[in-house]
């Protein structure tokens, strides 16, 4: 009688045991296909937002014409400057980058550092940088004599090249041959084996190879001028892990802490020419006044946008180089002003202001026939 009494309570505990298994079961099932199903988008975006990272890019505005097709607003393409402060790898290296930084943008190196010892994955440290100073950054900037003051001898160096090319060691113009290797379109293929560039390739050297190859079998002349830029900075870099003793090094080639991202810049070809109906636009390339500010939503393009990745603490995993395959342009406009005759008027209504010694002056021009203004 005993001995059934404790199977009865044996038995009984196995069924509140699997009762209590099954209905756990059941509720992780229904939580998990609750996250997997009803929930899904939710965790989906929240995931995305902590683990990708999209960087805004200015849009291509349309231009901006008189009625005879002559552009007073056009975009052109310029390179900004971007610093990962998490990618440095130690604080020797930001302080060696804040003192070429302050030579070339000639500001204090404090600033620099201030940017350089944020917690951060991206940070503008120059938006739309002039030609010469984007080209110095990039390593796509012709060689000096200036250049080999103490660091080198350019001499040795023009004639090492082109040993190595050619056999010869005949170099009448360092200068001028230095700066023509810079612009052979095929100089990987001559002067670096495919085992010192891989046992010497940066992340930077790496892209620039990558892109440079991705160029086809089009010859130097065909190519655009930004292709022909990023030749000759992959040319430069490859003269520099080849001959790392004569030539002055690009620190930039080096590091994996800044980056360049092309962007539009607003630019007029007739600077102040009915400046006050055109407008102007801001470093985002908003509309500011004028022309610009009246009808900004219709000039002004799709935005673009960099990806990148980061891992759980924050940390850039990677960043896209290329922008999303197709934008759309904003739309031009074209005013009813002749860019000549406004040329005319304004002259005129100046000195009439001055020789008046007036405060300000206005001017309306009619067509005597129509009566177009």
């Amino acid at each position: 009688m005993k001995d059934k009494v404790q199977i009865k309570g044996i038995r009984f505990r196995i069924i509140i045991l699997v009762i209590c298994v099954i209905l756990g079961s059941f509720l992780v099932l229904h939580k998990a296909s609750g996250l997997q199903i009803k929930e899904n988008q939710k965790y989906r975006n929240l995931a995305a937002n902590q683990h990708e990272k999209a960087i805004e890019l200015s849009p291509k505005r349309g231009n901006i014409s008189d009625r005879n097709g002559v552009d007073l607003a056009i975009t052109v393409e310029k390179f900004s400057l971007f610093v990962r402060p998490r990618r440095f790898s130690n604080d020797e290296e930001k302080k060696y980058f804040a003192h070429i930084l302050s030579n070339i943008f000639k500001k204090p190196e404090k600033g620099f550092m201030r940017l350089f010892s944020e917690d951060k994955s991206f940070v503008w440290v120059s938006r739309l940088l002039e030609d010469s100073i984007a080209q110095r950054i990039r390593g796509s900037y012709s060689f000096s004599e200036k250049d080999f003051e103490k660091r080198g001898d350019l001499k040795r160096l023009a004639q090492a090249i082109r040993e190595k090319i050619d056999g010869s060691k005949n170099v009448e113009n360092p200068v001028s041959f230095l700066n023509e290797v810079l612009n052979r379109r095929y100089l990987y293929k001559s002067l670096v084996s495919e085992k010192v560039m891989k046992s010497h390739m940066t992340e930077v050297g790496g892209f620039l190879l990558r892109e440079v190859r991705g160029f086809g079998t089009r010859a130097y002349d065909e190519l655009t001028e930004y292709e022909k830029d990023s030749l000759r900075a992959l040319n430069r870099y490859l003269i520099e892990i080849t001959f790392p003793s004569l030539v002055p090094k690009n620190p930039f080639f080096y590091t994996k802490a800044f980056g360049l991202i092309k962007e539009n810049k607003r630019f007029y070809p007739h600077k102040t020419l009915a400046s006050h109906i055109v407008g102007y636009t801001n470093v985002d390339q908003e509309g500011s006044g004028g022309i610009e500010l009246v009808l900004n939503e219709s000039l002004k393009g799709e935005y673009q946008y960099i990806n990148g990745i980061r891992d759980a603490s924050g940390n850039e995993i990677c960043t896209g180089e290329n922008v999303q395959a197709k934008m759309a342009e904003g739309n031009k406009v074209v005013l009813t002003i002749d860019a000549n005759i406004q040329h005319i008027v304004e002259t005129e209504l100046e000195q009439g202001v001055k020789k008046c010694n007036a405060t300000a002056g206005y001017a309306v021009l009619l067509d005597p026939k129509t009566g177009e203004v």
